[in-house]
């Protein structure tokens, strides 16, 4: 009979396999002969030693158990063998007068089970432990964090994240509003201003309060940034609620201006730098003829500072790495509590300490990071030349973005920054940073040490939150001057009501209050909505009300009040324009009268002019006559 473990021939009489160690099960004790028995499916008498019923071909072994590992007994017992499979039967098919196959001698099988590659268990058991690791480094908080790192390394992640994200908001915010690029090459907005003056016609000549209260401005600006034909327009309506009593119109190309009053004059007054020049000498403003006036306007009226984020980006982060790179020291505590007013909330604290002399080499560090950096660099030329590019010239305006000027200028700091530090010029800085447990800093608290380690400057800045209530508080105190301003307010999502104040020298100088408040981004364009009240309590700015604010944005339109309540508010009203919008009607070319040309100047001034002129000031109520 064969081993039904391992399917290797048992000698006879085993009650071991000498293969495998498995126990024989039903094997016939010595000197004892088997019993015939029955097949378990068909009950067919089983001829003795059969592995198979000749009736049904169904298997005469019972079914599998587990087999209990026994201690050693047999000294037939031998080392493992390679483990064999036993061939499969197939029941034959159901024929008469079937007779039983003569049996087949026993064969091995010719393969053994493959070997187990020994490596692939301890790699996905590390696998699995990275995993682990990565995942409760990401999501357990800054207390695992810091556990692993250390407070040092804790505090750095934890300020990188926060200076980082806010150099990235910085930076896009400076790209949307410093890049031509970002803005579609049609476009323009509409900007209404209106008065309301009801307290001051008693300081006014009644007449004239009438006539601006009644009085609106409108101002309409397209832009075309088209390479082959770039241009832009302005026109400033004057009008009395709707009526329109007249446009000013101003076209700007590359080379010169055109000017419009065709409500009173026939003709356009055309101004380019030859008549600009003559027109300013008159004044006795004499700019160089290398300088080119209408570019200098046009340089004023559009700005294009050319930012690449991505560049921005690494050069504002390697100077932040500069600055976690000097710093000394750092502890913890946890559970720390800062308050701002009535608003508390409680945060792991790290403490930095900062030397001078690490100070000393940030900011050598910091300089020659600046100074060799390149894209801060063309920021910088980019911003010279956007306000006085038309300006550089010799003798006049001396420009300062070649590369030699550039870096003379900061080796020359370099070297007056690392003079060696007296003993008595000595500080210490030392900053408490309050974390929550999202990572986020929820207050700062700076120390200004002398020499001694006496303080010597305190700056707070404390945001505390809890739930839906936040505290701001930010205070300034040294030897001579101190200044605290508290603010304490509900959020909803993400909108601000309650109260401020501002105390200078201990004393209030301010307080306010504020419902629905918050800066917000709509369609590229930067609101402040929601209503501000502001008192002075000072009694020498003797103002007769409170200022005050209010903001909201309507199906595209930003509506801003501002002004001293109950004595006079100004009215702003800002629309932006899509392309489809924003076409531009050119001006007759053939009706054009110079600047510099007095005498057809003059010719302008006809009586029918003049009347026109009259009229429309009777409309505002002022009668000339």
């Amino acid at each position: 009979m064969h081993c039904r473990q391992c399917g290797v021939q048992l000698q006879e009489n085993s009650v071991f396999c000498q293969s495998c160690g498995a126990k024989v099960m039903n094997a016939p004790k010595p000197d004892q002969t088997p019993e015939s028995s029955n097949c378990p499916v068909c009950q067919t008498p089983l001829k003795p030693g059969a592995l198979f019923c000749g009736n049904c071909g169904s298997s005469t072994l019972p079914s599998r158990q587990p087999v209990a590992q026994q201690p050693p007994s047999p000294p037939a017992y031998q080392p493992p063998q390679p483990v064999y499979q036993q061939q499969s039967w197939q029941p034959p098919l159901p024929v008469q007068n079937w007779q039983q196959p003569p049996q087949q001698p026993w064969q091995q099988p010719p393969h053994g089970k493959p070997k187990r590659k020994k490596w692939v268990v301890p790699l996905v058991i590390i696998l699995v432990v990275a995993l682990a690791a990565v995942g409760v480094f990401a999501f357990a908080g800054d207390s695992v964090r810091r556990l692993i790192l250390g407070p040092k390394k804790a505090y750095l992640a934890v300020e990188a994240s926060s200076m980082k994200s806010d150099a990235s908001d910085w930076i896009e915010d400076l790209a949307r509003i410093g890049n031509i690029e970002s803005d579609e090459i049609k476009g323009g907005a509409i900007v209404g201003l209106s008065l309301d003056m009801p307290g001051m016609a008693d300081t006014m000549d009644p007449m004239l309060v009438d006539v601006l209260d009644a009085l609106s401005v409108r101002l309409t600006s397209l832009y075309n940034r088209d390479e082959d034909d770039p241009m832009s327009y302005a026109a400033i309506d004057l009008q009395t609620g709707d009526e329109r009593l007249l446009t000013l119109e101003l076209y700007m190309e590359d080379d010169q201006m055109v000017i419009g009053l065709q409500d009173i004059f026939d003709s356009w007054i055309l101004i380019d730098d030859a008549s600009l020049q003559s027109t300013l000498s008159m004044v006795e403003l004499d700019l160089p003829d290398e300088v080119s006036p209408i570019a200098l306007l046009s340089g004023l009226t559009s700005t294009d500072l050319g930012i690449d984020e991505k560049k921005m980006e690494q050069s504002v982060y390697a100077l932040i790495d500069i600055i976690l790179e000097h710093i000394d020291e750092a502890s913890y505590e946890s559970r720390q509590t800062i308050e701002a007013g009535a608003v508390s909330g409680t945060y792991g604290a790290y403490t930095i300490t900062i030397t001078s002399e690490s100070l000393q080499k940030m900011l050598l560090a910091l300089m020659e990071q600046i100074r060799d950096d390149e894209t801060i660099y063309d920021l910088y030329v980019n911003l010279y030349d956007q306000f006085y590019g038309s300006l550089q010239v010799d003798g006049y305006f001396e420009g300062a973005t070649d590369r030699e000027t550039w870096d003379n200028f900061f080796d020359e700091a370099i070297e007056e920054i690392g003079s060696e530090i007296e003993p008595e010029d000595a500080f210490t800085l030392i900053q408490t940073v309050y974390v929550d447990g999202k990572g986020e800093i929820r207050g700062r608290l700076l120390n200004i040490l002398d020499e001694d380690d006496e303080t010597e400057a305190t700056l707070t800045y404390y945001h505390p939150v809890n739930q839906k209530q936040e505290g701001l508080l930010i205070e300034f105190e040294d030897s001579t001057e101190s200044f605290s301003f508290l603010a304490e307010y509900d959020v909803d999502n993400e909108f601000k009501t309650g109260v401020a104040s501002l105390s200078v020298q201990g004393e209030p100088v301010m307080k306010a209050s504020f419902t629905d408040l918050d800066a917000v981004v709509i369609d590229d364009q930067d609101y402040l909505l929601g209503d501000l009240s502001i008192e002075i309590l000072d009694d020498t700015a003797e103002l007769p009300g409170n200022i005050i604010y209010r903001g909201s944005e309507e199906d595209g339109v930003f509506t801003a009040d501002i002004g001293v309540e109950g004595y006079m508010t100004a009215t702003i009203e800002y629309e932006k324009l899509s392309a489809a919008d924003a076409e531009i009607t050119l001006y007759n070319t053939s009706n054009l009268v110079r600047i510099d040309d007095q005498e057809a100047l003059m010719g302008l001034l006809t009586e029918d002019a003049m009347n026109e002129l009259l009229d429309i000031l009777s409309r505002l109520g002022l009668d000339m006559n």
